[in-house]
């Protein structure tokens, strides 16, 4: 059976932990490996987008937002300072294409770190992955208390409008959204302190709706409209100490194969399939 996800905490730890690229000046990276690319507004507001995986796009949008104890609502972290900042190749393919891109962003008492990595399939397969490493580091003198938000509009083949979502809260959290054809499923390290799947517009204005936002714990949405989910980790990080958050996305042409996963519970800890 084709494995269906992608576990970064242990196998690409080195990769997420290389040196930071060097700043170009520029806000949106787009990024390419073989048959996928995507887009990533570093301090646009639009985030992660257009995610196409041969021809096909699957995201709509997903980003970050954040709240620290100070805060009463939570902000989006394209609001917060950039600093270095770039786009590589890390995989020296053919075609030099960079796969990889980097931000530094510093807030009040923190910095937030964030590395994208592109990982694209051979060309037809309609297989990809998407690696995200989010490292925040209290650089203040007392405890930090910081709340995490990732939200996730999938919409698979192109189609917002029949996507089924299911989130199964176990170590580590796995998600998984599927139509008739595509699945998109997604495993994080560490576990989610909530969780929440619902309608994607409604969904989106728990942030920055000036109310402090804690998800509801809903691990089922659709089908039917427009369906997306959202995470929080929630932690408190003692002074000079880091909080990270590991994040592995798969799209890949197995519905039915999806389905058996969610029903059954089976493969949650499968490893990602190399190319060959």
């Amino acid at each position: 059976m084709k494995a269906v996800h992608t576990l970064f905490a242990l196998g690409l730890a080195g990769l997420f932990l290389a040196a930071a690229m060097p700043a170009t000046g520029a806000t949106v990276y787009n990024l390419k490996d073989d048959n996928s690319t995507i887009s990533v507004d570093i301090d646009g507001g639009t985030g992660i987008n257009t995610w196409t995986v041969d021809a096909i796009t699957h995201l709509e949008t997903q980003w970050f937002w954040y709240r620290t104890g100070a805060m009463t609502d939570e902000a989006s972290v394209s609001t917060l300072v950039p600093g270095p900042k770039g786009a590589t190749d890390t995989n020296f393919d053919a075609n030099a294409d960079p796969d990889t891109a980097y931000v530094k962003y510093t807030g009040a008492g923190f910095t937030l770190e964030l590395r994208v990595s592109l990982d694209g399939g051979a060309a037809g397969t309609n297989y990809s992955t998407l690696g995200e490493q989010i490292t925040i580091k209290n650089t203040g003198a007392s405890n930090l208390t910081f709340h995490l938000f990732q939200y996730t509009d999938f919409n698979l083949g192109g189609t917002p409008n029949d996507d089924t979502i299911n989130i199964v809260s176990t170590l580590p959290d796995s998600i998984f959204q599927w139509d008739s054809k595509y699945t998109g499923d997604t495993v994080v390290v560490p576990q989610a302190n909530f969780y929440e799947a619902g309608g994607a517009a409604a969904l989106l204005g728990l942030f920055g709706d000036g109310l402090s936002t804690t998800l509801a714990n809903v691990a089922a949405a659709g089908p039917g409209n427009d369906v997306a989910w959202a995470l929080q980790w929630d932690a408190v990080i003692k002074p000079s100490k880091t909080y990270q958050v590991v994040i592995g996305k798969t799209i890949t042409p197995e519905p039915a194969t999806m389905a058996m996963l969610v029903l059954g519970g089976a493969g949650l800890f499968l490893a990602k399939r190399r190319r060959g």
